[in-house]
Order: structure tokens, then C-alpha cells, then sequence
């Protein structure tokens, strides 16, 4: 029997059968919005397209941010793996697992539940996550006890039983699309999941397949979230990999809460980036080898009144970490790029 908390954000299912009750539950209500109000569906799928614009060059950024947070919540060391395959990109994080406030601010924007927990942190409203989109439109989500993903072929049959049932529905997504042949259909409110959580006989496709293998070895390496991401979108391996190489082991004194980076690709050895040491002096290591000796400065505090933008509203957050290298001379820090 399902838990009658689906109402408090913080509720986490235990099993796969709470979870499907859950977000059964939810695509009805979804579905019954979007008949009742047709102009809803055109007005998410405008605002899920033009978040991903937004967010695009943050992808890698996003997920960070996401892991730490997830640590953070679960007050752990937090440790992430990216593993990058010309299929798609893996990301797993330990912390904790999805809720199904976590759930809902990825089906609609602006409802994340950092809001209340983070008070307003710039860039808590669930909104990064969406990045991801502009890499793959089939990504899969395994965290605790939840299984889902995000299949064109059950959008379109999701699509196509809305148009059905009501005209004026039909209607506007026709003059939407135009000559264009879009699913005109924002994706994150449709997840694709199953009775027992395993998404095995819903996931078609050999890369889709190959990334959910990978999904499923990392939740059995003891990571509590990992996020799969077929690459089928254009130039979408040659961006992660070019926000990768990017990526400095610096990182990790910027990233709260996050205290390990591993990195894997097909093509490359094993790295693994670590911080060691306490909030005024960190350590970073690659592979055990020290690559140097960081002060870190902290202050955070509101963002007065007058300094805000006219559209966004109060308090606001804000936090400033400045990292400077604790060595003699530039020679002392050792860094390489990872790609």
C-alpha cells in the first residue's frame, strides 16, 4: 500500500512499486492539465526548449552542482564518476536519492525543493538539469528505488492519445509545428518507468542499451544517483568531451561537499582527482600524487534589495570562494588537461 505522503516533497518511495503509483498518478494530472488547457502544453514545451538553450556550455557544471547538492543533503563526502563513451555520457554520484519534490522539479520547471532548503540560492529552481537535454533527448535516471527514462516512442504515443481526446489540443499543436516535424511535447513531464522499476524491455536502441548497462554496474558500485545520457543530439560527444577537458582538479574547491572526481574513458587511463584538508587550506591529488596547495576563502550572504533584477524577488543568496596557490611559483602546481 502506498504511503498517503505524496503531498510532502521530502517523501522518498522505498520501492519501485510506490514509485510507479506515484508518477502514474502524476502523468494523469499532467495530462488532465494539459487537456483542460491546451495552451499549457505549447507554453512547456517553448520554456523546456528555451531553458536547454540557456543552460548549454553547463552541462558538466549542472551535474557537479547536483552531486554536491545531493551530498550535501545526505552529509557525506561526496564522490562523482563521469565516464565518457562515444555512446554517451555517464554521470554517478553518492548522497541522497531522488524525492518526489526532486521528480516534480524535473516535470516542471521551478519547483525544485532546494528553494525551501537553500532558501534562494541563485540557480535552485530545478532548472540546470534540463542542460542535459541539448546532449539527449533519452536520458535515463537510476536513484534508490527509481527507474526512469525518457523514450520518443512513448511521447509520441503520449502526444498522440492528447491530440485524440481533444480538438482544440490537435489544433495548436499542428500550428506549432508548422513544416517542421518536432514532437511538439515538453519531454521531462513524461517519464517513461515501470511496475518494478527495471527499464529493460522500454529502452530501445543499442546506445540507449549500452548506457543503461553502464547506469545499472555504477548503482552497483554503491553510487546512490546516476544519470545515463545517450549521446543523439548533434555534436553532443565532441561538447562533453571539449567540458571535460575543460574541467581543472581545482574544481573541487569551488564544488562544495564534493571530495572526489573519477574520471573514465574508453580511450584513457583512469584518473581520480581528490581534496584533502580543512576550509582554509586544501590539498588536491591526482592518482595519489599531489598537485598542489590552495588557501580557500569563504563569505556568502543576501544580495541587498537594490541590487536585484527587476524580475527577481527576494532574499537572494549569494557565496564567494576565492582559491590562491599556497606554492612559490607557478612550477610547483602540477595540472594536465584530462582529454
Amino acid at each position: 500500500m502506498m504511503k498517503n505522503t505524496a503531498i510532502n516533497d521530502s517523501w522518498i518511495p522505498d520501492t519501485a512499486e510506490e514509485w510507479f503509483v506515484w508518477l502514474t498518478g502524476e502523468e494523469r494530472k499532467t495530462r488532465d492539465t494539459f487537456l483542460v488547457k491546451p495552451a499549457n502544453l505549447i507554453a512547456e514545451y517553448r520554456h523546456e526548449r528555451e531553458i536547454t538553450r540557456d543552460y548549454e556550455g553547463r552541462e558538466i557544471l549542472e551535474l557537479l552542482q547536483n552531486a554536491a547538492d545531493q551530498a550535501q543533503e545526505s552529509q557525506i563526502v561526496g564522490r562523482v564518476v563521469l565516464e565518457l563513451l562515444p555512446e554517451g555520457l555517464v554521470v554517478a554520484n553518492t548522497g541522497a536519492t531522488f524525492s518526489v519534490g526532486g521528480v516534480l522539479s524535473l516535470e516542471t520547471a521551478n519547483l525544485s525543493p532546494k528553494w525551501r532548503k537553500r532558501r534562494n540560492f541563485i540557480g535552485n529552481k530545478g532548472l540546470g538539469f534540463r542542460s542535459i537535454l541539448n546532449w539527449s533527448r533519452s536520458p535515463v535516471i537510476l536513484s534508490g528505488a527509481l527507474g526512469i527514462s525518457y523514450i520518443r516512442s512513448f511521447s509520441e504515443q503520449i502526444l498522440s492519445e492528447l491530440m485524440n481526446a481533444s480538438q482544440e489540443l490537435a489544433d495548436r499543436v499542428f500550428d506549432e509545428r508548422g513544416d517542421s516535424t518536432d514532437l511538439i511535447l515538453p519531454l521531462l513531464p513524461f517519464p517513461c518507468y515501470s511496475e518494478t522499476g527495471r527499464l529493460d524491455s522500454l529502452i530501445d536502441g543499442a546506445n540507449e542499451k549500452l548506457i543503461l548497462d553502464r547506469c545499472r554496474f555504477w548503482r552497483e558500485e554503491g553510487y546512490d544517483t546516476v544519470v545515463g545520457m545517450p549521446f543523439d543530439q548533434p555534436n553532443a560527444f565532441d561538447a562533453a568531451r571539449k567540458q571535460l577537458y575543460n574541467l581543472r582538479p581545482e574544481i573541487l574547491l569551488f564544488v562544495s561537499n564534493l571530495k572526489e572526481l573519477r574520471f573514465k574513458a574508453a580511450d584513457r587511463p583512469e584518473r581520480i582527482w581528490r581534496s584533502e584538508g580543512d576550509v582554509n587550506l586544501s590539498m588536491i591529488t591526482e592518482n595519489d600524487e599531489a598537485l598542489g596547495l590552495w588557501k580557500v576563502h569563504h563569505t556568502s550572504g543576501t544580495i541587498p534589495d537594490d541590487k536585484l533584477d527587476s524580475d527577481q524577488k527576494g532574499p537572494l543568496d549569494y557565496e564567494i570562494v576565492i582559491a590562491v596557490p599556497d606554492v612559490e611559483n607557478k612550477s610547483e602546481l602540477k595540472s594536465s588537461p584530462l582529454f
